[in-house]
């Protein structure tokens, strides 16, 4: 394999974020046989630091590693939303801190489509029973990589050089009005494509808390607020209601809820052809014993199509003209890193219904 592969693979940042983020032990080994990169979840499963895994060869993994990369399979489509049987999975013993064998199943995939490629490599326990919903979003965020080793790499500076050729080319345009709108058009369309790369970022990067008491329909009415302003005629409104006073009050990270909600906001409006009325709910339940926050954002609009309404939460998956198909994907990690559960449905009396129920201590599973 080339060093120009593997550098682009490791130093992607966007990359790392991506393999740190897989909820499974996880390796990247080149075509060699060599171990590239080493996420968490492996070392912690292994009891072995980083650095005795990075650079050594992967028999030092397990047997018979050039026979297993052999076996490899392509990463699973990122659209694919229902869990088929790993004809592809191996069964093989990894080594562990002190010599310890320890039964795990291997799969493994290439990364890009060259021969030279590296593969992916989850190390599942084998007596894991709940392993298909975590392999799945693992072999997702696999194929996200593929496309990201070189979009984070390249794209950003791309999109910057563009910006500032059109600032040069503007200077000479200032005193021609139709070139200048021409100009703007290209100006606003690389904005949406910066924004796009963001919106892949934030998909991917790891979520990290920061916890406080807060009122969650306050966060929801700011988003509303915030989105308002970008608008010179913006009719639409919240109507809120509650079933107790206090019964918003929770603890959770302020700024990636209201991050959330933005979103949420933002795709009932999208639903709305004409005046939004948007309805939010919250009130205060018994979730597994413990006490929850509840909150129901229903808009009147056209509703979810039947066959959209397993998808809305996979990443990528639109049904709009514009935008990466992100936006809940994102809503959903971020609702479950708050130990919270997010679900999608049509209202009896028409519209689309998104509920979010969340641990009101911030820490009940």
């Amino acid at each position: 394999m080339t060093k120009t592969i593997s550098q682009l693979l490791i130093d992607a940042p966007l990359v790392r974020r991506l393999l740190q983020t897989t909820p499974i032990a996880a390796a990247v080994i080149d075509c060699d046989g060599t171990v590239l990169f080493a996420n968490e979840k492996l070392t912690q499963l292994l009891g072995l630091p980083d650095h005795a895994l990075v650079g050594q060869s992967a028999n030092t993994l397990f047997d018979d590693a050039t026979y297993c990369l052999s076996k490899a399979r392509p990463a699973r489509c990122v659209a694919q939303s229902e869990y088929e049987t790993q004809h592809h999975e191996q069964p093989i013993l990894v080594k562990r801190k002190n010599n310890q064998d320890l039964p795990v199943k291997l799969t493994l995939q290439p990364i890009t489509g060259s021969n030279d490629s590296p593969f992916l490599a989850h190390f599942v326990q084998a007596d894991k029973t709940s392993v298909p919903a975590d392999l799945l979003q693992s072999e997702r965020l696999a194929a996200i990589a593929q496309m990201a080793s070189g979009l984070a790499h390249e794209s950003r500076n791309a999109l910057q050089r563009a910006m500032a050729c059109l600032d040069l080319l503007e200077l000479d345009l200032q005193n021609d009005p139709e070139q200048m709108n021409l100009s703007q058009g290209i100006r606003d369309s690389l904005a949406d494509l910066m924004g796009n790369y963001e919106e892949v970022r934030r998909y991917a990067e790891p979520i990290r808390l920061n916890s406080q008491r807060v009122r969650l329909l306050h966060i929801c009415q700011v988003a509303f607020d915030e989105i308002a302003v970008q608008h010179e005629d913006f009719p639409h409104r919240l109507r809120f209601s509650r079933d107790t006073e206090q019964s918003d009050v929770i603890y959770l990270d302020r700024e990636k809820m209201k991050l959330v909600c933005h979103h949420l906001i933002e795709n009932a409006l999208d639903a709305c052809r004409d005046v939004a009325e948007i309805d939010v709910h919250c009130e205060r339940i018994r979730r597994h014993d413990d006490d929850a926050v509840q909150v129901t954002i229903h808009d009147h609009g056209h509703g979810f199509a039947p066959e959209s309404l397993p998808l809305v939460f996979e990443p990528f998956y639109t049904t709009k003209q514009h935008g990466t198909g992100l936006g809940l994907a994102i809503c959903r990690r971020i609702v479950e890193a708050h130990h919270g559960e997010i679900e999608a449905f049509n209202h009896d009396e028409g519209g689309a219904v998104i509920q979010m129920t969340i641990a009101a201590d911030g820490h009940a599973a």
